[in-house]
């Protein structure tokens, strides 16, 4: 049975687990659920995260983002929950810039005290700008370039 990984984007670093499922529909649902376990009881604080469904080589297959799934929207029309994902979106962006941004800081007020400094996310290096610019990633969150639009 193929593995998928889930991993939580949260505005900072995250977090990642996995899970064995038939196939990707099984996988999207399965995040579906974790993506719904983790909203309970946090009621706005949360709506803005998403969960990546991933293969076994890291390549996103399918997004889940929370606003997307949240029971407590369900009573909305749907011009009105759509604005709300977009928001949720938006500020999911903002986080992950903040986030980028202090570690871009915690970097360079390293490198100015002549000491070594090496950012990480689950398990990976984090590429430069620069690096992330040439291999056509978001600097924001080493992601592809955003397509966002609301």
């Amino acid at each position: 049975m193929p593995v998928y990984f889930f991993n939580l984007r949260d505005g900072s670093a995250g977090a990642a687990d996995r899970a064995e499922c038939p196939d990707m529909a099984a996988a999207r649902e399965h995040a579906i659920i974790v993506a719904r376990e983790l909203m309970q009881g946090t009621g706005r604080q949360t709506r803005h995260w998403r969960l990546e469904v991933c293969d076994n080589i890291g390549k996103v297959l399918a997004t889940v983002p929370f606003a997307s799934v949240d029971p407590a929207l369900d009573h909305l029309e749907p011009a009105s929950r759509k604005v709300i994902e977009c928001l949720c979106e938006a500020r999911a962006e903002l986080a992950a810039t903040m986030y980028t941004s202090q570690l871009l800081r915690a970097g360079l007020a390293a490198r100015a005290n002549g000491k070594p400094y090496l950012a990480a996310q689950f398990g990976e290096i984090v590429l430069t700008p620069k690096q992330q610019a040439s291999a056509g990633l978001n600097a924001a969150n080493g992601h592809p370039q955003s397509k966002f639009q609301c």
